[in-house]
């Protein structure tokens, strides 16, 4: 017991002293593969997941911005009159054009923090963008 409880307080007193190490080292040295990072002990995230996940943003809001466009041509071209016309394009200039709007911005918003997060690892875990 004596010897189990001193090797604990050489290890902590291990690791006061190298408090300063670069989160890089931290991390290989508690077997971390490189371009992952743990995330509450339990989930390791790559990099290149992250970037891949953010272009799919980046496409999927790409593709809410062509139904915007869509929308919004056919509206024009329409010869459509009536209460039903006039009603719909209230909605969709006042309800769903914005709230489509929105959405885009925030998947491209989602897909740039997803970026900035992948270099932020890179830097990390190793060292460079």
């Amino acid at each position: 017991m004596f010897n189990q409880d001193k090797k604990v307080k050489t290890r902590l007193t291990a690791v006061k002293q190298r408090h300063t190490v670069r989160a890089i080292d931290l991390g290989q040295a508690l077997g971390h593969e490189r371009g992952s990072y743990v995330m509450a002990g339990t989930q390791q995230v790559d990099s290149q997941t992250l970037r891949n996940t953010g272009a799919t943003f980046t496409t999927s809001a790409g593709s809410v911005g062509d139904v915007i466009g869509s929308v919004t041509s056919s509206i024009g071209a329409l010869i459509w009159t009536g209460g039903i016309a006039e009603q719909f394009n209230a909605d969709f200039a006042d309800k769903y054009k914005p709230m489509l709007e929105q959405l885009q911005a925030d998947m491209e918003a989602t897909s740039k923090a997803l970026e900035d997060k992948a270099a932020e690892y890179d830097l990390v875990f190793h060292g460079a963008v």
